[in-house]
Formats: structure tokens, C-alpha cells, sequence
């Protein structure tokens, strides 16, 4: 309940380490963090030991998700951040960002060209918002049952993340609900 810790290896021995301290203070997690307060953070969580030697690269990022109420409005529309915020766990942001600029913009070239009426822009945001809500419902999941947040973890657990080997439809349904296609 205090934190946790996911280490995922990287090429050529390298490793992606997401951490996190619940309860801490604000001005403290705002300070520049050396190598000695990672390590203390892998030492309480990690459950094998685990030495660090050299950060590579470091960022820090909140556990949130947030959903724009809709992705438009007249001649405004709304693509990436502006429109949704996912928590880094699960690596949606980016992707779900990128897909719905690249979908804008087939719509706005054909309105602009005169080959599409603009019906396709208010499809947009109906189908790009539909996705939004799909991921960030299952990313608030993950994030919780990661963080352990949230009561009912066990049923929870179980109902999100059941036996694979003899759920082939879910071994083909879930990676394209994580990847927003």
C-alpha cells in the first residue's frame, strides 16, 4: 500500500524502472532525486536485490487520466493531451495521441479538398472520444491494480487478469485494446 516497484529489461542490459512512494511530501517529490533515493526506493520494494549504477534518463509523471468532455466544438477539435491524459502505465498517451492526429487528419484533407462533407469531423470526435473512454476506463484499472488502490484487489485482480493460455480470444483482443486500435 506504500509503493511499488516494476522493473522491465531493456537491450543491451539496460533497465526501465517505474517506481512510486505513496504518501510522501509534495515538496520533497519535487526536488531533483539522486541515484541514493532511488536506490532506497528499489531496496524497501524490490523483491530481489537490485543495485543501481547509473540513471540513464528520468522523468516523473502523475497516475492520473483525465477525458476532455468532448473533442470539439464548431471549428475546434481537439487531438492528444487536449484531449486526453493517460496514466504512463500501460504507454497509451503517446500512441492514442498520434492515432487520433493522424485520423483528424484525413478528415480535415478531405473537408478542405471538397471530397468529404464535414459530417466526418463530427464522426471524429464521437469515435476518437468512444476510444478515450474505452482507455482510460481499462488504463484507471491497470493503474489501480498496480498501485493497489481501490478496494476488492483480489476479485479484481482476477477478473482483469485471468489465465491466458486457455482464453485465445483475449490473447488476440487485448493487445489491440492496449494499443488503442
Amino acid at each position: 500500500d506504500s509503493g511499488f516497484i516494476i522493473v522491465i529489461p531493456l537491450p543491451v542490459g539496460l533497465y526501465r524502472i517505474v517506481m512510486s512512494e505513496n504518501g510522501g511530501d509534495l515538496r520533497d517529490m519535487k526536488r531533483p532525486r539522486t541515484i541514493d533515493d532511488y536506490q532506497r526506493i528499489v531496496d524497501r520494494y524490490a523483491t530481489h536485490p537490485l543495485r543501481l549504477r547509473d540513471v540513464v534518463w528520468e522523468s516523473q509523471a502523475p497516475l492520473y487520466n483525465r477525458l476532455a468532455s468532448r473533442f470539439g466544438n464548431g471549428r475546434v477539435l481537439l487531438a492528444g493531451d487536449a484531449a486526453h491524459l493517460f496514466s504512463p502505465i500501460g504507454g497509451l498517451g503517446m500512441n492514442t495521441g498520434i492515432q487520433a492526429a493522424a485520423n483528424l487528419a484525413w478528415r480535415l484533407a478531405g473537408v478542405a479538398k471538397g471530397g468529404y462533407a464535414t459530417t466526418v469531423l463530427d464522426a471524429y470526435r464521437t469515435e476518437r472520444r468512444q476510444m478515450a473512454e474505452r482507455l482510460v476506463a481499462s488504463t484507471d484499472e491497470t493503474t489501480s491494480l498496480i498501485t493497489r488502490d481501490g478496494s476488492n484487489l483480489a476479485e479484481r485482480a482476477r477478473r482483469w487478469m485471468p489465465t491466458m493460455e486457455n482464453r485465445p480470444s483475449l490473447r488476440s483482443a487485448w493487445p489491440l485494446a492496449f494499443t488503442g486500435l
